[in-house]
């Protein structure tokens, strides 16, 4: 449980570094009284609680949109805490911090972005495959709303392809063909 909770976002030191800046703002929250901290936590720790409760430890980072803005905030806080310390400097201080742990971030997400952008998803891979690999007269199977699309659209356009709905269907149009 531990793991999870304060290694909840990815991202190396810089996501450490997040998690004790949520909790120096969630200790100072509790003996300043502020209750706008308590009504953030409130708002999104059920998300982080349902994130846990999956018990899928390689999907929990598609979750964290879900909570992730709780410790972005809580921790922008939490250098505001930190930074009051420096008095007429704080305001300037606590958005330095703040814009330095989200250039990390951007560092961070950088060469995952470039993969994205630089190659094709999975699906219109597999499509453009099928297209310059098979013969167009060869029957295309496919199976929901990727499938209506890809034959729709330009990436199976011209091929001759069955669209099923369930497994079943396949099996026979399978035998037909064959």
């Amino acid at each position: 449980m531990d793991e999870f909770f304060l290694k909840a976002l990815p991202g190396g030191k810089v996501s450490a570094i997040v998690v004790v800046l949520s909790i120096v703002s969630l200790s100072s929250s509790l003996w300043r009284r502020q209750p706008s901290v308590w009504l953030l936590v409130a708002t999104f720790l059920p998300l982080n609680a349902v994130a846990w409760l999956m018990l899928d430890v390689y999907s929990v980072s598609r979750y964290g949109v879900g909570y992730a803005p709780m410790y972005g905030v809580l921790a922008a806080h939490g250098v505001g805490v930190l930074a009051e310390t420096l008095r007429q400097y704080a305001a300037r201080a606590q958005i330095t911090i703040v814009l330095l742990i989200a250039a990390r971030y951007a560092y961070w997400t950088g060469p995952a972005i470039l993969q994205v952008r630089s190659s094709a998803s999975p699906p219109v891979a597999a499509m453009t495959f099928l297209r310059s690999q098979s013969d167009p007269k060869v029957l295309v199977n496919g199976r929901g709303q990727l499938a209506v699309v890809a034959t729709e659209q330009w990436l199976l356009h011209g091929r001759r392809a069955v669209v099923g709905r369930r497994r079943h269907q396949f099996s026979a149009v399978a035998r037909t063909c064959w």
